[in-house]
């Protein structure tokens, strides 16, 4: 235990000392608040410009619409309507055309450039439908202007109406992410380590003094502290950013009590999630550093062991829709697909209790598997240079072992 804990304090510091472990740690939380407060700001700012920004329109369907002078202004013809929108005193122009009630088209010129700053859909179709129904009675007229007001209410199994919140699929998938995002980079930084120490014949002074085992565990062991030192500093930023910018966020994210949306339940079943996660992959990753020749060739290699777990977002789509329809559930079942996909259903819908543990069971059970099928090879083909084992040779090793 000794050697074991002084590779992975190895490791660990080493790789916390790393640029690029400190840009992703500090650098995606303070680019994610610039994005955050570019948006808010532009979103505010374009708001009161299409708001702000009369529409003129020329009528000829004699239907008789009607501009207030403020936000909409009637003209004659189209040359004065063409003068005023080239003056900047109206942002677009609407030319309502005889055959309007035939085909519904109306004409929108804007001046070049100014196609997205300018063109206030909601103001136009609000002068549009009010003009339609300006002779029917007030109360009528007021809920063909104003949609419907759509309040969706979810029950649970036993008919009891629990809370509803996009936050909750949002917020869900973007722990997955992120801990997906954690994993990979710990996992790749262990591999990287494996690779260059095999590269500068390093390896070799290590093996003398400690087993093959005891070294691919120290190195898990230390790379597996950098991704909780990455979890617990993004926690950190989160806490201070939420207390510093706390108007804001709430005002997006509304009156939701956090334990609704991610409940010490749901954090439990996210660490077991993270910790099967972390083992399967930086295992499996630490085999691959251990058979490749070149830091390129196991990025190649490693493009294999990361696709499947992104497989989710290839059907988020599906997922929204049908969160416990096949797709869902096999992608929650397969072992390399597990981690994101569950994190990802838990969110949007109530995954029952025995899938969950089907799901935590068939993972670890994977990760047992994988951890000795990689300290075999690792073992193994770490010493081996310049030619990768082929697969016939790594299946002799396994059936020797």
């Amino acid at each position: 235990m000794a050697d074991i804990f002084k590779v992975a304090k190895r490791d660990y510091l080493e790789n916390v000392k790393r640029k690029s472990f400190l840009y992703v740690v500090f650098g995606l939380p303070l680019l994610m608040g610039i994005i955050f407060a570019v948006q808010a700001s532009f979103g505010s700012q374009m708001t009161s410009l299409q708001f702000n920004t009369p529409v003129g329109f020329v009528d000829a369907s004699g239907l008789g619409f009607q501009g207030n002078g403020n936000t909409t202004i009637g003209y004659a013809t189209v040359g004065d309507a063409k003068a005023a929108l080239l003056s900047e005193k109206v942002g677009s122009v609407m030319l309502v055309g005889p055959d309007y009630l035939a085909n519904g088209t109306v004409t929108v010129m804007v001046r070049e450039g100014d196609l997205t700053r300018t063109l206030n859909d909601k103001a136009m179709q609000a002068f549009l439908v009010g003009g339609l129904v300006k002779d029917l009675p007030p109360d009528v007229r007021a809920r063909i202007q104003n949609p419907p007001a759509m309040r969706t209410i979810e029950l649970d199994a036993s008919g009891n109406v629990v809370q509803s919140n996009l936050m909750k699929s949002i917020i869900a998938t973007g722990v997955g992410l992120l801990l997906l995002l954690t994993i990979f980079m710990s996992s790749s930084f262990l591999m990287q380590s494996v690779v260059e120490e095999k590269e500068n014949r390093v390896i070799e002074i290590l093996l003398s003094s400690i087993s093959a085992r005891d070294l691919m565990a120290g190195k898990i062991i230390g790379n597996g502290a950098l991704s909780l030192t990455q979890i617990i500093a993004w926690l950190l930023i989160s806490v201070a950013g939420i207390a510093y910018f706390g108007g804001p966020v709430m005002s997006l994210v509304g009156t939701i009590n956090p334990l609704e949306i991610i409940s010490p339940e749901m954090l439990a079943v996210y660490l077991l999630y993270f910790i099967g996660g972390f083992l399967l992959y930086s295992s499996l990753l630490a085999c691959i550093g251990s058979i490749s020749t070149s830091m390129r060739e196991s990025s190649q290699i490693s493009a294999i062991v990361v696709l499947p777990a992104a497989a989710p977002l290839w059907f988020i789509t599906v997922f929204m829709v049908e969160p416990n329809g096949q797709i869902a559930q096999f992608l929650s079942l397969f072992p390399f697909s597990a981690p994101l996909s569950m994190i990802m259903r838990m969110g949007m819908t109530a995954v029952p209790a025995a899938e969950i543990a089907a799901s935590l069971a068939m993972l670890f059970l994977t990760v047992v598997l994988a951890v000795w099928v990689s300290a075999k090879l690792f073992r193994a083909t770490i010493l081996m240079y310049g030619q990768r084992p082929g697969i016939a040779q790594m299946i002799s090793i396994l059936r020797q072992a």
